[in-house]
C-alpha cells in the first residue's frame, strides 16, 4: 500500500471444542480490540466458534457455502475519486507480473474474498478482505481507521465481486474492530481489523479457516494473496480502473517477524486486507492480511497468538445475527433486494441548505411500506398542501382535495397489479418504464376522479432518485396542470433517498 491524500486503500480439518484461550500473560491493553459501531439495530449473540489447539497451533474451521445464493445479481458501478499508483515489485518473475485473474469468482475458496468500499468524509477509498466467519470479515485497519481520518464512516462489501457483477450484492458494515495500537499509534505491526455484517454472507460464500503456527512451519509454506488491486478493473468499457477484479499470486514468505510477514509476491494499491493465505488439508487457512507494499517489498501482518485469540473471542461473542429483516411479501418475491433497497429508503426533508431542521422519514415505519402515507406534521406547513405516500393512486381521497399527490412506487408492484388496481398506469408501463427504474415517482391531484391524469418520472434507477430533490425530479417536462404548480415551491424541500 501507498497512502495517499485522497485516496486508494492499496494493499474441511474437523475442529474440537475447546475453552479460549487465555492472553498471554504480560500483553498489554494496546494489543486489544476497540470497537466502532455503525448500525446499532443490528445485534448480534454470543455462539460456539470451534477452534482446535494443537500444541504452538492455533486454527478454525473453514466452511464451504452452506445455502445457494436465489437472489438477483447486483451491479456494481463506483468509480474512484483519485488514484495513486503503486509498483508492482515483478521480482519472484523477473520482469514480470506474477499475479493471475481469477475469473471463476463465485467458486469456494474464491468466493470467500470481498472487495471493500470505504468513505471517508468526501473521500472513497477501497480495499480487500475474506470472510472468516458466517458475517465476519476480516481486513487491514487503514481500510477501516487511520489517525488523520478517523473510522471511516460507511463502508461496504461486495463477496466475490467480478467486474460489473457483484454476485453475492452488497452487505453493510454494522461493527468494525481494529488494535488499539494499531489506533491510538498507527503502529503497522497491528494493521489488522475485523468486520461484522449486517446479513449472514458467510453462509452463501463460505469462509476460510484462521490459521496461527509456528515461523518455522510458515517459512515451508507456499501462500497466497488474493484480492482486488487498482491498476485491474472495468478495462471493456475504456473506463478509470476501479478495484473490481480479483487477482491472485503464490509464492513462498521471505522473511517472518513475530507480528508481520514479508515477500515478493506482486501486490498493488487496492489490495490492502487481502487473505495471505494457505491451501492447508486442502481448505483455506488464513495466516493474516496484506498491508504494505513498496519498491523491494511487500508487507502483511501476521495472525499472531495475540491477534487470534482477540479476533477469535469477538467472533464467538458475535456468533449469531438476530435477525431483525421484515419478511418479504408475496408481491415482492423475486425482487428482494429491490424490496430491502425500498423498505431502507427515507424520506429526507430540508427546509433549509444546511441541515437545520432536517427530519428524515423511513419507508421501513409505515405501517404498509408499500401503500402508506407519510406523516408531514413534523414538515412545517407542507402537510397542508402535500401527501406523500408509497405505492400508487387507486382512488380520490378527500382529505387530499386541494394537495399534491406524490407516490414512491415500485415497478414490480405496478406489473403485479398492471390489469387491475394499476390499469391506469398502462400508458407508460412497460413502454416508458425500462425495468432498471426499480422505483418510479408519480405526481397527481388529489382533487382529480380522472386517474390518468398524472406526471411520472420511470426512467431513473434508484441511485439517479436519491440525487436530487422532488422539485427538480418532476421538471423540466410535467404535465400543464396549474393547480400543482401552485405547491411547486415546496418540492424542492424533499428528496427521497435510497441506501445502497
Amino acid at each position: 500500500m501507498k497512502k495517499n491524500l485522497k485516496f486508494l486503500i492499496s494493499p474441511t480439518l474437523i475442529a474440537l471444542a475447546f475453552s479460549m484461550p487465555q492472553k498471554a500473560q504480560g500483553a498489554e491493553d494496546h494489543d486489544e480490540l476497540v470497537e466502532k459501531v455503525y448500525d446499532p439495530t443490528v445485534t448480534y449473540s454470543a455462539g460456539i466458534f470451534n477452534h482446535h489447539e494443537d500444541g504452538a497451533t492455533l486454527s478454525t474451521h473453514p466452511q464451504s457455502p452452506q445455502k445457494a445464493w436465489n437472489q438477483s445479481l447486483s451491479h456494481y458501478d463506483k468509480k474512484y475519486q483519485n488514484y495513486t499508483q503503486e509498483a508492482v515489485l515483478k521480482l519472484v518473475i523477473p520482469g514480470q507480473d506474477g499475479r493471475q485473474r481469477i475469473s471463476n469468482t463465485t467458486t469456494w475458496p474464491y468466493s470467500i474474498h470481498v472487495q471493500l468500499t470505504a468513505i471517508f468524509g468526501s473521500i472513497v477509498g477501497y480495499g480487500s478482505g475474506s470472510m472468516v466467519g458466517p458475517h465476519h470479515l476480516l481486513t487491514c485497519g487503514h481500510n477501516v481507521c487511520t489517525r488523520g481520518k478517523g473510522w471511516a464512516k460507511e463502508i461496504s462489501v461486495y463477496p466475490a465481486l467480478n467486474g460489473k457483477v457483484a454476485p453475492f450484492g452488497c452487505a453493510k458494515v454494522t461493527k468494525a474492530y481494529t488494535f488499539q495500537s494499531w489506533q491510538s499509534r498507527e503502529d503497522q505491526q497491528f494493521d489488522m481489523a475485523l468486520l461484522l455484517l449486517d446479513k449472514p454472507i458467510g453462509d452463501y460464500t463460505g469462509w476460510g479457516g484462521l490459521l496461527n503456527s509456528t515461523e518455522a512451519e510458515l517459512s515451508q509454506e507456499r501462500v497466497t494473496i488474493t484480492g482486488y488491486p487498482g491498476d485491474n478493473g472495468f478495462p471493456e468499457d475504456d473506463v478509470d480502473k476501479n478495484c473490481t477484479q480479483m487477482w491472485g499470486m503464490t509464492h513462498k514468505i521471505k522473511r517472518i517477524s513475530s507480528e508481520q510477514f514479508y515477500y515478493e509476491i506482486d501486490t498493488y494499491g487496492g489490495q490492502s486486507g487481502s487473505a495471505v493465505w494457505v491451501n492447508k488439508w486442502g481448505m483455506p487457512m488464513i495466516l493474516g492480511v496484506h498491508t504494505l507494499g513498496s519498491n523491494s517489498i511487500n508487507i502483511g501482518v501476521r495472525l499472531s497468538y495475540k491477534k487470534f485469540t482477540e479476533i477469535l473471542r469477538i467472533i464467538s461473542e458475535s456468533y449469531g445475527l438476530n435477525s431483525n429483516i421484515v419478511p418479504v411479501p408475496l408481491v415482492a418475491r423475486g425482487y428482494e433486494q429491490v424490496y430491502q433497497r425500498f423498505l431502507n429508503g427515507r424520506l429526507i426533508y430540508k427546509p433549509n441548505t444546511n441541515d437545520n431542521g432536517k427530519i428524515e422519514l423511513r419507508i421501513a415505519d409505515l405501517a404498509n411500506p408499500l401503500g402508506g402515507t407519510f406523516d408531514l406534521s413534523r414538515c412545517g406547513d407542507t402537510g397542508n398542501y402535500l401527501s406523500i405516500s408509497t405505492g400508487y393512486r387507486k382512488g380520490k381521497k378527500p382529505e387530499n382535495a386541494n394537495k399534491v399527490e406524490i407516490w414512491f412506487t415500485p415497478r414490480f408492484l405496478v406489473e403485479s397489479e398492471i390489469n387491475r388496481s394499476a390499469s391506469h398506469l398502462k400508458k407508460i408501463f412497460p413502454i416508458n418504464w425500462p425495468s432498471k427504474a426499480a422505483v418510479g415517482i408519480l405526481w397527481t391531484w388529489g382533487g382529480w376522479d380522472n386517474l390518468e391524469n398524472y406526471d411520472y418520472l420511470t426512467a431513473q434507477d434508484m441511485d439517479e432518485l436519491s440525487n436530487d430533490n422532488l422539485y427538480k425530479k418532476r421538471y423540466p417536462n410535467p404535465l400543464s396542470m396549474a393547480a400543482m404548480n401552485t405547491h411547486d415551491y415546496r418540492y424542492y424541500r424533499f428528496r427521497v433517498h435510497f441506501e445502497n
